[in-house]
């Protein structure tokens, strides 16, 4: 019957013939059990050994660390009126870790948005994606001294501008402007160059330092502590939460010696003085003789130093260069002229100490013109139509500013010995003339002390 043949045990007789497995099986099973094998051991080095690496990745991938900006310490006049303080402002910085990427760089979309919202040049901002890479999960800063307005603009294309952060920030302000600028001098971002001095290995990118002026002497006193504040963003960069934050401290206030309302009527007199006479430029300081302390101390032409405060454009700082009056040029610190009359009282008191005149000697001021060797030496009072004092005594000659008394005990005059050049310089060294003062501004500059040698090279 058929189903016999169905439920029929098989005839073992019949032996199915063998075939052994070929090179080619072998190979592509070998290659098979080497994958298998090698993905297990890659599998347990990534999670035993190479664990805590990529999980500390993972979360600089979304944990990101800013710095908090300190005010800048306040800068005062004698008297408590405030002539350097800081306004808020907005600071724009970037997470490299949270730009798009091109290839081996930065979105070429993402920088053209960049540069076109906030007017910031291309080459400049390659130079800040450089520097972005080396530290790709902190916040780095690029500039300073935006305002609300350029805010709400970003806010508006902020979808297109990944990695990109708006933090509020300060600028420095000065409220005399022009009147004080000379002394307080302005503060500018710091560069790469000051970035890679050993002088600032402490600053940070983005950081304001003083540039002339008070604000550069005493950048270390007013000058704060920047903060740093850690938080968790998502994979577009919003803020989840604040992991950590430690505050930013402000910096030191300084009171200045310059009473401001004497400032600004030294101010207000130089600039008569420099109408009326057709002067290109003029200078006034007030010292208490006292304590030596600086009261005003007024340089013109000037600036105005809240041009740099959110970065001085090239044209105008161009023009402040190129401007054949000097504005920027502190010419009461920084300037050398002749002493002019200022310097009689310690020629008087050379000749005095070298036994040339006694206190009662009387010498007269006639001729009012003195003549040598082609030159003319006039009195002051023949330029104003005045006639002669006659006789006078060292004290005499003091009270009237006489030029040829002086003349006379300095260079000698038909009697008169006169003391020479090296004489009155070896005195005037005693007194400090023509030394560094030692002011709290930078850029002073020494006088000249004549003698024979300078006045054979130079005259």
């Amino acid at each position: 019957m058929w189903q016999s043949g169905i439920i029929s045990p098989l005839d073992n007789s019949e032996e199915k013939d063998y075939s052994p497995p070929t090179i080619k099986m072998l190979i592509v099973a070998s290659l098979l059990l080497l994958l298998v094998i090698g993905g297990i051991g890659r599998l347990a080095y990534l999670q035993i050994f190479q664990g805590r690496y990529y999980g500390v990745l993972a979360d600089n991938n979304r944990i990101v660390v800013r710095n908090v900006p300190y005010e800048r310490g306040i800068i005062y006049s004698k008297e408590g009126a405030v002539v350097a303080q800081n306004k808020p402002s907005f600071q724009v910085a970037i997470v490299y870790s949270q730009l798009p990427k091109e290839g081996d760089g930065v979105s070429q979309g993402w920088k053209d948005e960049f540069s076109a919202t906030f007017d910031f040049p291309a080459d400049q901002l390659d130079t800040v994606l450089d520097q972005a890479t080396k530290q790709p999960f902190i916040e780095t800063p690029v500039k300073s001294g935006f305002s609300q307005e350029k805010y709400l603009t970003f806010q508006s294309r902020i979808e297109h501008l990944a990695g990109v952060y708006m933090r509020p920030d300060f600028v420095r302000d000065y409220p005399l402007g022009e009147t004080f600028s000379h002394l307080l001098g302005y503060t500018g971002e710091i560069n790469q160059p000051e970035l890679s001095s050993l002088a600032f290995s402490d600053y940070l990118i983005g950081e304001q330092v003083g540039r002339v002026g008070v604000e550069e002497t005493f950048q270390s006193v007013l000058r704060g502590q920047v903060g740093k504040e850690v938080y968790e963003s998502d994979s577009r960069g919003k803020t989840i939460r604040v992991i950590n934050r430690s505050n930013s401290v402000p910096g030191r206030s300084i009171y200045l010696s310059v009473e401001s309302d004497l400032q600004k009527m030294i101010e207000e007199l130089i600039r008569v003085g420099i109408e009326e006479y057709e002067a290109q430029a003029g200078v006034g300081i007030i010292q208490d003789v006292a304590t030596g302390e600086i009261r005003a101390l007024v340089s013109l032409p000037t600036y105005d130093n809240n041009l740099f405060v959110d970065g001085i454009d090239q044209s105008t700082y161009s023009g402040l260069l190129n401007d054949s009056t000097k504005p920027l040029f502190n010419r009461a610190i920084a300037g050398t002229y002749p002493p002019g009359s200022t310097v009689k009282p310690f020629v008087g008191l050379a000749a005095l100490d070298e036994g040339l005149i006694a206190e009662q000697t009387r010498i007269s001021d006639i001729p009012q013109v003195i003549e040598i060797g082609g030159g003319r030496f006039p009195d002051w009072r023949v330029s104003w139509g005045r006639g002669p004092v006659g006789p006078m005594t060292v004290m005499d000659a003091i009270a009237e500013s006489s030029n040829i008394f002086f003349y006379k005990i300095a260079g000698g005059y038909e009697n008169i010995q006169g003391m020479g050049i090296d004489t009155i310089k070896r005195h005037l060294q005693r007194f400090s003339s023509a030394s560094l003062t030692g002011i709290d501004l930078p850029g002073e500059i020494a006088g000249v002390f004549p003698d024979s040698a300078w006045k054979l090279a130079a005259k």
